[in-house]
């Protein structure tokens, strides 16, 4: 009777062995497929993590590789049309030149003497012109007067007769705007008188000219 005690316990305890040994060998394989699947999963987080590990020059490229670009907002509304407010903040639009008033501005007429209108080192064209003092009026060479005659020569000749000139009744301008030289001989009489013939002291609906 012992000896079938012995052997049915020998045979248990064979048995509780053998299943040790097989539940280690289970215990193994299940853990080696949950790892190949845990690293396949964790694979992508992986690649993630070493980007952050990347060095990088400047904390601006660390931003820029980890920042996804900002997108560019489509500026029209709901309803198709843009939103031009919106679209202007966000350009830069060129100022337009101021209006030029004067085309003469900055290049206009200037007193120079009788050696640089002798000298003529531009080329430019040269007339002579009359100043009739007694009335204030410019006149051509012809005697036609001068419309707007302050663009054409200045006022600052008028009070510049004979300076740097052999004559105290000429004055020499320069226009650069119009590129000419005018020599302007003055004349103490008015432009009625001399040039229509009128005789001022006689009262104006009385007067007959030449």
């Amino acid at each position: 009777m012992n000896e079938n005690i012995k052997v049915v316990a020998a045979g248990l305890l064979g048995a509780g062995v053998g299943f040790a040994i097989g539940y280690k060998l289970l215990e193994k394989r299940l853990e080696k497929q949950f790892d190949e699947r845990l690293s396949e999963e964790t694979k992508d987080m992986r690649e993630v993590y070493q980007n952050l590990k990347q060095p990088y020059a400047t904390p601006e490229e660390a931003v820029n590789a980890l920042v996804a670009p900002e997108v560019a907002k489509d500026p029209r509304l709901g309803n198709g049309k843009v939103a031009y407010d919106k679209v202007a903040s966000k350009v830069d639009i060129p100022e337009a030149p101021a209006v030029v008033t004067n085309v003469f501005d900055g290049n206009g007429p200037r007193v120079i003497s009788q050696d640089e209108f002798m000298a003529n080192d531009g080329d430019f064209e040269q007339a002579t012109l009359t100043y009739y003092e007694k009335s204030d009026q410019l006149c051509g060479e012809k005697d036609d007067p001068i419309d707007n005659a302050e663009i054409v020569a200045g006022t600052e000749y008028k009070d510049k007769f004979g300076w740097e000139s052999s004559d105290e009744n000429i004055v020499h301008i320069r226009n650069e705007g119009l590129h000419m030289d005018f020599e302007i001989v003055r004349s103490e009489g008015s432009y009625e008188e001399e040039v229509l013939g009128e005789d001022l002291s006689v009262p104006p609906h009385k007067r007959v000219g030449r």
